[in-house]
């Protein structure tokens, strides 16, 4: 699949959306956010918020105070607000409006977090991970992951996203036995992260990309190119692509550059920084 499929199938899946105003739950990882049951049990004073941890009744129970919890924000407008705040500043979870009850969704949530066909947690509330995870799932393991009408919002570090689950004659109840997530799915999810990370590149190298018809697509053609060159970092990924938007798309080909990705016993950073110094009258004159 090509990067326009990716860049396609992210905004379909996942599209951009403003900053929500309300929501009925939340789930907070509290192994981001170490001092959120202080800030919970302030708010309690003046406002009635139930949590639960997602953990309680599995193997994992005594982590619970670094795993994630269930938050119920349906009295508690304040503390919406400063999640929606907070959520723009570091990973903590997701928001999500339903008209479910707690009990039925703390349900639904630990048999996803607890139900891969790994042994890993499925970290499906990770808002770096939601997006990717909703893109490589099929229409049933969807439908019972976000129910119809339901609808869940995050901040990817990037932006706002949501997933509103559409209602179609087809929907699979939630009574239908769980399709677990696969191995193969959660390695497929890489490609829609870097989607999601050329969505973010685009916007901010912007006016060094007017010359492409969809920038976003320019720029993760050369974020997939960056990892099959062994560029598994971010920060190395933006590298890459800064030397693409200087040198051009095709550098790689370029006699002195590829003599550099020829050293295999140099790590992926000694291979950059020797590129880096690379100027383009050094191969022009040499063309």
């Amino acid at each position: 699949m090509d990067a326009a499929y990716y860049i396609t199938t992210l905004e379909e899946m996942s599209p951009k959306s403003d900053k929500p105003q309300v929501a009925s739950y939340a789930i907070i990882d509290l192994a981001i956010a170490h001092d959120f049951l202080k800030q919970l049990y302030n708010v309690m004073a003046n406002e009635t918020v139930a949590w639960w941890s997602l953990f309680e009744g599995s193997e994992w129970q005594p982590n619970w105070s670094s795993g994630p919890i269930l938050v119920d924000l349906r009295n508690s407008h304040s503390l919406t607000q400063q999640l929606t705040e907070d959520m723009e500043a570091r990973p903590l979870g997701v928001l999500i409006h339903t008209s479910l009850e707690p009990t039925n969704l703390r349900d639904r949530c630990q048999k996803w977090l607890l139900g891969s066909e790994s042994s890993r947690l499925l970290r499906f509330h990770e808002p770096r991970m939601l997006g990717p995870l909703l893109c490589v799932m099929g229409d049933a393991q969807r439908h019972q992951f976000v129910p119809p009408g339901e609808q869940w919002t995050w901040h990817d570090g990037g932006v706002w996203r949501t997933h509103i689950a559409a209602v179609t004659d087809n929907a699979v109840l939630n009574e239908e036995p769980l399709s677990p997530v696969s191995e193969d799915q959660l390695r497929q999810a890489s490609h829609y992260r870097l989607a999601a990370q050329a969505q973010d590149f685009a916007s901010y190298y912007e006016s060094n990309l007017i010359s492409h018809k969809d920038p976003s697509v320019w720029v993760l053609d050369r974020l997939l190119e960056a990892h099959r060159a062994g560029m598994t970092k971010v920060s190395d990924q933006e590298r890459w692509l800064r030397l693409a938007i200087v040198h051009g798309d095709d550098f790689p080909e370029i006699r002195e550059y590829r003599e550099i990705l020829k050293q295999e016993q140099w790590s992926a950073s000694e291979r950059l920084t020797a590129m880096e110094s690379i100027r383009k009258s050094d191969y022009v004159a040499t063309a």
